[in-house]
């Protein structure tokens, strides 16, 4: 196995340091590998998709790179071009699978000055403004009326905004961690006060909770909902669904599905990597057979 990082950061990040030793109790070999680097067919015989942390800095390169792979790849090519762009939240919210925040597409400097509008057509005093392709809270902004936006401050392309869910700020955000779409574990991520953001890049800490049963039931049906879109055949060996509780109807909101480079806080569950590691292989033995 090869296991992707990034070339900042080319060994196992420290939640990740434990997949050697799981892979090897499944009679697998695996090491980490950067992306942009050669990935030698004859020495390997599947890239898992890890930690390229910095993907979404060079979003075409990326996927170009896996592109021209010359093995498997896990999460497969075309889940990860299908999820690199958020706007894939409409298609679940559309197709019933998932509720989101209200939201709305903008292109950088097509709205001009248009904050009270746009507040008024998402229906709230506060917005997320967020690049289509992006990660960590990368290029994430807060707006209001207070702070409008300013376009020329921003970089061009496609965005999100998204009605403020105060939930976030208040409660946080869980993440919802699945292998071979069986529920492994999950984690509550709560941001520092005075911020919005639950990352620890922004001071974001992480709480090992038991997970409220209708978030489970939501996590479930957002899976059965990408296997539907997508056509799969199998379930995905791992997937990470963050949702939050709506503080005034109580709906469980999709905030994001990460299928690429979640995450997936392994370090909450001592058998989560035996766990993670089965999954890989088992979704593997068939494009193998």
């Amino acid at each position: 196995m090869a296991l992707i990082t990034d070339p900042e950061h080319p060994g196992l990040r420290p939640d990740d340091v434990g997949l050697t030793e799981a892979f090897a109790s499944e009679g697998a070999s695996a090491r980490p590998i950067p992306w942009g680097d050669r990935v030698d067919p004859g020495a390997f015989d599947l890239a898992v998709i890890r930690t390229p942390w910095d993907y979404f800095l060079r979003p075409l390169p990326f996927l170009a790179w896996i592109g021209d792979l010359e093995i498997p790849v896990l999460n497969p090519e075309r889940v990860l071009r299908w999820n690199h762009d958020k706007r894939y939240l409409f298609e679940l919210d559309l197709g019933g699978y998932a509720k989101i925040p209200r939201t709305i597409r903008l292109e950088a400097g097509s709205r001009g000055g248009e904050t009270a509008e746009m507040l008024e057509e998402l229906g709230t005093r506060r917005a997320v403004v967020k690049p289509v392709v992006s990660g960590g809270a990368h290029g994430t902004r807060v707006i209001s009326l207070d702070s409008p936006l300013a376009w020329e401050a921003w970089e061009s392309g496609a965005y999100l905004a998204q009605a403020f869910v105060a939930t976030v700020e208040q409660a946080g955000e869980w993440s919802l961690v699945y292998f071979g779409g069986v529920f492994s574990h999950a984690v509550l991520k709560k941001a520092r006060p005075g911020d919005f953001r639950v990352q620890d890049d922004h001071g974001g800490t992480v709480h090992f909770e038991p997970v409220p049963e209708g978030l489970k039931v939501a996590g479930e049906r957002v899976l059965s909902g990408l296997m539907r879109l997508l056509g799969l055949d199998q379930p995905l060996p791992y997937a990470r669904v963050d949702l939050v509780e709506d503080s005034v109807t109580g709906e469980a909101l999709l905030m994001e599905l990460e299928l690429i480079e979640p995450e997936l806080f392994l370090r909450a569950d001592a058998l989560a990597p035996g766990r993670f590691a089965r999954a890989v292989i088992d979704a593997a033995l068939p494009r193998k057979a």
